[in-house]
């Protein structure tokens, strides 16, 4: 499960540094047209579009929780700036973030160990470009893959919970159907690889996580 917490605040300004037009601090994808900041903040791969017009934006293509990972696609990203991620415990505030982890590449995916709001940035130099919108990791009663990768397949986090599992291929092919009460060793064994596992609970709840298997 997943929900996605996005706020937004139309901003204008006119600062500018290096020649790029600097994005107010909570936009999720940014550019500029006519003279001013222009802000678009929806779904998630969605209505974050690359314009036609203005200076290269960072868009962020795709932000969400996989599982236990956090996996992100971040479009415009230039050599000289870095992708961070922050994590933050869930309270009533946007403050007090904590850097989890920086130098990220445009595309990839990230381990998550803690419960909370996690958001990634975009800086240059010694200012913040660009903040995502935040994502939520829960951790109770969330069945998982684990670790990932591993060799010879992952164990089951919280496996009491799977009423059913299936393992894809990476070309969609199912490979592996287990119906519940499903064991923790229920990946284990699979050639080495990358598959699509889907997790499905007792009460109806569905998860998904891409693993990998090494040799």
């Amino acid at each position: 499960m997943m929900e996605i917490i996005c706020s937004l605040t139309l901003l204008y300004a006119s600062a500018s540094q290096k020649g790029r037009t600097v994005p107010p601090p909570s936009s999720a994808c940014y550019y500029a047209g006519g003279g001013q900041n222009g802000v678009s903040l929806g779904n998630i791969g969605t209505n974050c579009q690359l314009p036609t017009l203005g200076v290269l934006p960072v868009v962020w293509a795709e932000v969400r929780v996989e599982g236990a990972r956090l996996v992100w696609r971040v479009e415009g990203l230039e050599p000289h700036q870095r992708l961070y991620l922050e994590h933050q415990e869930k309270g009533e505030s946007l403050s007090g973030w904590t850097r989890m982890a920086s130098g990220l590449p445009s595309r990839g995916a990230y381990e998550l160990s803690l419960a909370g709001l996690y958001r990634l940035g975009v800086e240059e130099g010694s200012g913040v470009l660009a903040l995502s919108p935040v994502v939520e990791y829960r951790t109770e009663a969330i069945p998982r893959c684990y670790p990932n990768p591993a060799p010879g397949g992952p164990y089951l986090h919280q496996a009491e919970a799977i009423a059913q599992l299936i393992v894809y291929t990476s070309q969609g092919q199912g490979l592996r159907r287990v119906e519940g009460p499903v064991g923790r060793e229920a990946l284990r064994g699979l050639p080495p690889g990358v598959y699509w596992v889907e997790l499905y609970t007792w009460d109806g709840r569905r998860f998904t996580q891409t693993i990998a298997v090494s040799p």
